[in-house]
């Protein structure tokens, strides 16, 4: 029962002090709450389209790989169109005719 309290006052407390730390805020920047309610939401959008860009830009960093038409070792750039050796999360595409050799096995 004693915990059950000791956890409803540091709920109370934390309440409390976002409460206070929210209207310190509107008065050290100098508006009224509703600018300042209207200045978090554009400031949360802004945070929500970075974090989608991020995402996406995420996302299409292990891009599709194609193999030369002469095809190769694996860890070699030659092999590779652009020159890049694929990473473990990269999708590959080996055209058929193209032969494309492991020499062994790394990492």
């Amino acid at each position: 029962m004693l915990s059950k309290i000791i956890q409803s006052q540091d709920l109370f407390f934390s309440i409390q002090l976002i409460y206070f730390t929210k209207f310190s805020l509107v008065k050290l920047l100098n508006c009224n709450i509703n600018s300042f309610n209207a200045q978090i939401i554009i400031f949360m959008k802004k945070i929500f389209i970075f974090l989608t860009l991020i995402t996406f830009v995420a996302s299409s960093i292990h891009a599709q790989i194609t193999a030369t038409s002469t095809g190769g070792d694996w860890n070699t750039t030659t092999t590779w169109v652009g020159g890049v050796i694929p990473v473990a999360a990269s999708n590959v595409v080996i055209p058929s005719g193209s032969t494309v050799t492991m020499s062994g096995a790394t990492g």
